[in-house]
């Protein structure tokens, strides 16, 4: 079941061509919008619509948290994320 957003997260998954800070309580659903951000960033680069300059791989991306627990949970949705589009190569560069 695919999950239902805010416009407010929806616009920080979908904003391109300028950097974005994603901060709100605990439990508000701050790492399934980087999540959904950063695998929506990597499917437009492989097929081709987002323009050359803003096309990103796994190598070109930045993923900050707080805390070892938020690092874990962020890259295990990242792997599950990437499973799910079957990006095999993409996600043994995660690991």
């Amino acid at each position: 079941m695919a999950r239902e957003y805010t416009p407010f997260q929806q616009q920080a998954i979908t904003t391109d061509g300028a950097d974005i800070c994603v901060a709100a309580g605990a439990g508000s659903g701050k790492t399934g919008v980087l999540v959904e951000r950063y695998l929506r960033l990597i499917l437009d680069s492989r097929n081709g619509t987002l323009p050359p300059e803003l096309r990103a791989g796994i190598d070109n991306i930045l993923v900050i948290t707080f805390t070892d627990k938020a690092t874990r949970e962020m890259k295990a949705r990242i792997v599950s994320a990437l499973l799910q589009e079957n990006l095999l190569e993409e996600r043994r560069q995660v690991e």
